[in-house]
C-alpha cells in the first residue's frame, strides 16, 4: 500500500524584519498569503515573494499587523540578459516606443512596484497583442515575477477578455501565492469561458486542502457566472453542506434561490 502524501495547503507569509532569499528556491508545498488584506492587491503592503531570483528586501516595521515594504526589487537572471543591437531599424525602433512595447517592456523592471503598475496599465490600453506578454507572466516560467505582478497581469488579462489568455489563467490558478490564484480565477469569470469550469470545480471541492478560503469563494462566485450543469452540481453540493465554511455556502446558497 502506497503511503499517502501530505496534503498540500495554504499558509501564511512569513514577516520577518528582513527576508533573505535562500541558496535554492524551496520547492512549493502549499500557497502563501501576502501581508495585508487578502482580497485585494496592495503593492504597498505586499509582502515579496521568497525566491532564489528575488533581492534583500528591507520592511520597515510598523504599528498595526501589516508591515509595510519599503522597497520591492526584482533581479533577472543572468541567461535573461541580451545586449542590444548595435543597429537598429527605423521601424525596429518605432515598434519598441509604441505605448504598449513600452509597457511590456516595464513588465521585466526591477520595481515589482513598476511592473504591476505596468501590467495593470496594459488592460486598460484594450490592446490585444497584450495577452501572450502578460500570459507569460503568470506562467513565471523562469521565477522572476513578484505575486503583485502576476496578479496585476491576471486582472488585465480579464479586463482585456481574450479567450487566448484562458489556458494561461487556468494554470494560474495553482500559483502558490493566493492573491495571484484568486485574480485568475475572477479573470476566467469575467472572460466567460466553459473551459474554466472543471478547473474551478476543483477549486471549490479543494480535496488537497490546497486553497485558502477566499480562493475557494471566488471560485463559488465564477462558477455562479459561469453557470451550466456542472457549475449547478457543484453550487448544489456546497449549498447542502452544513460543515462547509458559512460565507462560501451562503454564496452558494443565494445562487440557487
Amino acid at each position: 500500500m502506497k503511503k499517502k502524501s501530505t496534503p498540500k495547503r495554504h499558509t501564511a507569509a512569513p514577516r520577518s524584519a528582513t527576508i533573505e532569499a535562500p541558496a535554492t528556491k524551496p520547492s512549493v508545498t502549499s500557497q502563501t498569503v501576502t501581508a495585508g488584506k487578502p482580497e485585494s492587491v496592495v503593492v504597498a503592503k505586499a509582502t515579496p515573494e521568497v525566491s532564489s531570483k528575488a533581492t534583500k528586501t528591507e520592511v520597515s516595521p510598523t504599528t498595526d499587523s501589516n508591515p509595510a515594504v519599503s522597497a520591492v526589487t526584482m533581479t533577472a537572471p543572468a541567461d535573461a540578459v541580451e545586449k542590444m543591437p548595435a543597429e537598429q531599424s527605423a521601424d525596429s525602433v518605432m515598434a519598441n516606443t509604441t505605448p504598449t512595447a513600452a509597457l511590456v517592456n516595464s513588465l521585466r523592471d526591477t520595481s515589482a512596484d513598476v511592473a504591476s503598475e505596468a501590467a495593470a496599465a496594459l488592460g486598460a490600453t484594450g490592446d490585444h497583442s497584450a495577452v501572450k506578454p502578460l500570459s507569460d507572466v503568470i506562467a513565471n516560467a523562469d521565477g522572476y515575477y513578484h505575486p503583485v505582478v502576476r496578479a496585476a497581469a491576471a486582472t488585465s488579462l480579464g479586463k482585456l477578455g481574450d479567450t487566448k489568455a484562458v489556458p494561461a489563467l487556468i494554470a494560474g490558478i495553482r500559483d502558490e501565492m493566493a492573491e495571484a490564484s484568486a485574480e485568475s480565477i475572477r479573470a476566467l469569470a469575467a472572460i466567460g469561458d466553459a473551459r474554466a469550469v472543471a478547473p474551478l470545480v476543483e477549486v471549490v471541492r479543494n480535496a488537497e486542502g490546497f486553497y485558502l478560503s477566499f480562493v475557494r469563494r471566488a471560485a463559488v462566485m465564477a462558477l455562479v457566472k459561469l453557470g451550466g450543469p456542472e457549475a449547478t452540481t457543484m453550487l448544489r453540493v456546497v449549498a447542502d453542506n452544513f460543515d462547509e465554511d458559512p460565507v462560501i455556502r451562503q454564496v452558494a446558497v443565494d445562487a440557487l434561490a
